[in-house]
């Protein structure tokens, strides 16, 4: 679900999981050789000791058969206390966690209506792709995933995560018939209805405790989020469409948000290329400790490297170039993801928990954190502005987060204030959801209380007419030890259980039509670079410098809130302005304290003048950071000047405003 124009608003170790796809069978980054095999390696480490009670017993019980019959039954029905002692204790006391077991006497119907409760026996939920984080050492994973710390506080979250697997599960079963039975010609009420009627059924709707977690939004073409039709809308899918499917299904309160967009002429398959690789993208470079604004910068380079012709032309569409009062819409080839759409963190009952993900490179700093949940969600726009405003007879509502009392107009108002509270709570809703329940005459309550700021409206978000958008978006975990994708919205050469098998969805679930992965995502996993490695290991210049000296300058940047810090020091010879000597001290990841290192080694021997000109893309180049960490160069970079500017700053006032220059320093030094 898209958020509604947001305030403007995987990583050092661990693993990322995503728990549900926007595309069927059709999966983000699927997580390659280095990828796939690490995560496999990991879970044939956890399956080897949380396992390998079990396999003694079996030995054991096999040579006591053998070698004396009649103790057999007794060491049988050992044998099964102790597997119900096991099982009974479950993910909680070392051992594996549960499996699911299929129940082999039921099918799926179609259109989908057996719950997914009854279609695995045990009420254990497939397990999904499960990753690395993105820039994990090999010593950094190998703890992550054996450590057994880590893994047993893991292990206290396994009814939560079975909880929002079932949400995935319903999910990806919904999702399937979905794709394979919108056809141009349907209405988006029966389009909705076939979506949320699945939904209802499979995870056996339960008022606050199990549902439907949104409206389901089909908007169409320009229109980018937030469209679902309202009672009475006679609107109906055509061949040219672009619709994106948005639904969400959540298990008390613990949502999972999916979206993906269906194209019928073929000449829109690029622009839908793009943007599933963009999210695809963002998905590969989220992680514990990464920045938003890195993710960002990410989804925009791959979503722009797109090019779409339509009608014999190369479009995007338009850019807004200010020349004085003119504005100049000029027209190039490429995808532009929309700016002011962004992906968001889930909390429970809350789609919008607080951050969000960018889709452009929009300098949030704010990092992401080991436990959460988020919706990855692009947006890409042509022949449009690749931004949004609110349009048209709004359908979204939700119930305010901020306000919980205010003056109420009209009994029915307080009315229809209750039965929301009651069915919905913070969830959001629609009008056809109102009907739904009973509460037909309800537009002059339902404005009053958005006028009161009880409710929140959500009106659909467009581009300009004649725009063409496109939206996939999946759900992910940030796991304690390791990233995980749910079951059967991955290709089966890549959704493995929590043992490392292979998962192979049911052909009637999932056509082998949809299950595919794109070869441009097979691509090695990324490492650090050997300077990075030898800069963290053996780092250059690490100390501190007397701060109240005169000839020292010391700069310190960062934030303790956000992770890195790093304090750089320099001692400037006051005769000739040379910086004879650096410190550093830096608390962060590898690449801070990398960055940090050969600063302090480029730095020293320069005049203090030409410290001030290097940058961050210098750093960066020299120890090939990869995108997320750019932060850290960048941070290098402010120390240096931090600790420059300090050392101009003490000079001036011992020497004064006039002081003399030094021999060769420029009249102005660009910057």
């Amino acid at each position: 679900m898209a958020p509604a124009v947001p305030s403007a608003s995987a990583a050092e170790t661990s693993n990322l999981g995503l728990l549900s796809g926007a595309v069927g069978a059709e999966k983000p980054k699927p997580a390659v050789a280095g990828v796939a095999t690490d995560a496999t390696a990991a879970h044939a480490i956890e399956s080897r000791e949380d396992d390998g009670d079990d396999d003694g017993d079996d030995d054991d019980d096999n040579n006591a058969a053998e070698a004396d019959p009649s103790q057999t039954k007794a060491k049988k029905k050992n044998k099964k206390k102790n597997k119900k002692k096991k099982a009974a204790a479950g993910a909680t006391a070392g051992v594996s966690a549960p499996q699911p077991i299929p129940n082999t006497t039921l099918q799926q119907t179609t259109p989908p209506s057996i719950p997914v409760s009854k279609l695995f026996t045990n009420q254990v939920y497939p397990v999904g792709q499960i990753l690395p984080y993105p820039l994990d050492s090999p010593v950094e994973h190998e703890v992550r995933t054996t450590s057994e710390e880590h893994r047993a506080n893991e292990r206290l979250h396994w009814s939560e995560y079975n909880e929002i697997r079932r949400a995935a599960e319903v999910h990806r079963q919904v999702r399937a018939h979905a794709r394979a039975n919108i056809k141009p010609g349907m209405s988006m009420v029966d389009i909705c209805e076939m979506i949320e009627n699945g939904t209802r059924s499979l995870i056996e709707a339960d008022g606050l405790n199990a549902g439907i977690a949104f409206p389901t939004g089909c908007s169409l073409n320009h229109v980018a989020a937030h469209y679902t039709p309202n009672p009475g809308d006679k609107t109906v899918l055509s061949f040219d469409d672009v619709m994106k499917i948005d639904f969400g299904v959540h298990v008390k309160g613990k949502i999972i948000d999916c979206a993906f967009t269906m194209a019928f002429n073929p000449i829109y398959d690029v622009l839908l290329e793009a943007v599933k690789d963009a999210t695809n993208t963002g998905i590969k470079n989220a992680g514990i400790d990464v920045r938003l604004c890195d993710i960002g910068a990410a989804i925009s380079e791959v979503m722009e490297s797109y090019e779409v012709e339509l009608d014999g032309k190369m479009y995007q569409g338009l850019h807004e170039h200010k020349h004085g009062n003119v504005t100049d819409m000029s027209k190039n080839n490429t995808v532009k993801p929309i700016r002011n759409l962004n992906g968001h963190s889930i909390g429970p009952y809350r789609i919008h928990a607080g951050k969000t993900v960018p889709i452009v490179d929009n300098k949030d700093q704010t990092k992401m954190e080991e436990g959460e949940y988020f919706a990855i969600e692009t947006f890409g726009s042509i022949r449009g502005r690749a931004y949004v405003y609110e349009e048209s007879d709004c359908s979204h509502y939700m119930r305010s987060f901020t306000v919980d009392r205010a003056p109420i107009k009209t009994p029915r108002a307080r009315q229809l204030l209750n039965s929301i509270n009651e069915n919905f709570s913070t969830l959001a809703f629609c009008r056809r959801y109102l009907e739904r329940i009973g509460e037909s005459k309800h537009l002059v309550p339902l404005k009053q209380l958005v006028d009161s700021g009880l409710v929140d409206p959500y009106p659909p978000l467009v581009d300009v007419k004649g725009a063409y958008t496109a939206q996939f978006e999946h759900t992910i975990l940030l796991r304690i030890t390791r990233t995980g994708t749910s079951a059967a919205s991955l290709s089966p050469a890549i959704a493995r259980s929590a043992s490392g098998s292979v998962l192979l969805p049911s052909p009637s679930l999932f056509p082998s039509s949809a299950l595919r992965v794109r070869p441009s995502l097979l691509a090695p996993r990324r490492h650090y670079h050997e300077k990075v490695i030898d800069h963290y290991e053996n780092p250059r210049n690490v100390g501190s410098l007397p701060k109240s000296d005169a000839s020292v300058g010391t700069g310190v940047v960062g934030a303790p809130a956000c992770g890195d810090v790093m304090k750089l020091q320099i001692r400037v010879d006051e005769a000739t302005g040379e910086i004879v000597e650096v410190k550093f001290k830096t608390f962060g990841c590898g690449s801070a304290i990398a960055s940090s290192s050969f600063a302090t080694e480029k730095i020293k021997g320069m005049k203090v003048w030409d410290a001030k000109t290097v940058k961050n893309t210098d750093i960066a180049k020299e120890l090939s950071l990869p995108p997320v960490k750019l932060h850290c160069s960048m941070l290098a970079e402010d120390a240096i000047k931090s600790a420059v500017k300090d050392w101009e700053t003490k000079r001036a006032a011992r020497l004064g405003p006039t002081a003399a220059k030094l021999p060769g320093e420029p009249d102005e030094v660009v910057v």
